[in-house]
């Protein structure tokens, strides 16, 4: 018996290094038969790579698409001195770009915004339907820096063809409770939040 343990290390070390074959065939027939065959690291001690996942949400932009109410005709004036960008308007109403301080300065000045969303929830939420509006914004993004993109001049300067997209695009209200996701997401009232929804 002692004689033959060493007979069996020295099989167990030489069968391996001599027939590779024999390991990478044994992995093949289990890569093709289906079966589990777990890969190693591409190093030791380091992690695998990541792979971004096609369902992760968008970055935010700081940019936000709301509507807000006007009482008066000096609300236009204000409007513009705010330095939003206006892409519909009506009587009483405009539906506007602005940044976060923009839309807080909105809020306090009582413009009533409503039907706020996060630009790049917004446009996302509408890739599949439109392919175009995704592709142009994401090249917007690719080129300008983020404090460019907030800045009233360039959010001026957007195509007539992007801004008319930009405003005829529906709310993202996934649970149609009247808060848009970008609302729900401020005030942590989702389906997700433990927190249940007044009535």
């Amino acid at each position: 018996m002692r004689k033959l343990f060493p007979l069996l290390l020295v099989v167990a070390l030489v069968v391996p290094s001599s027939f590779p074959g024999l390991i990478l065939s044994r992995r093949a027939e289990a890569l093709g038969s289906g079966g589990e065959f777990p890969a190693a690291p591409l190093l030791l001690g380091s992690p695998a790579p990541l792979h971004p996942s096609s369902s992760a949400p968008p970055l935010p932009t700081g940019l936000y698409r709301s509507r807000v109410a006007l009482r008066q005709p000096a609300d236009w004036a204000r409007l513009e001195k705010l330095g939003v960008t206006v892409l519909e308007q009506g009587d009483d109403w405009a539906l506007v770009l602005a940044d976060e301080e923009q839309l807080e300065a909105l809020a306090r000045l009582r413009f009533q915004p409503q039907a706020t969303d996060e630009l790049g929830m917004l446009v996302t939420a509408h890739a599949q339907a439109k392919p175009w509006l995704a592709a142009s914004w994401a090249e917007v993004q690719r080129s300008k820096g983020a404090e460019e993109m907030a800045s009233p001049q360039f959010l001026r300067s957007l195509a007539p063809a992007l801004k008319s997209a930009l405003a005829a695009l529906s709310s993202v209200d996934d649970d149609a409770d009247g808060l848009t996701n970008t609302q729900q997401q401020w005030w942590c009232t989702g389906s997700w939040s433990p927190t249940p929804k007044s009535s």
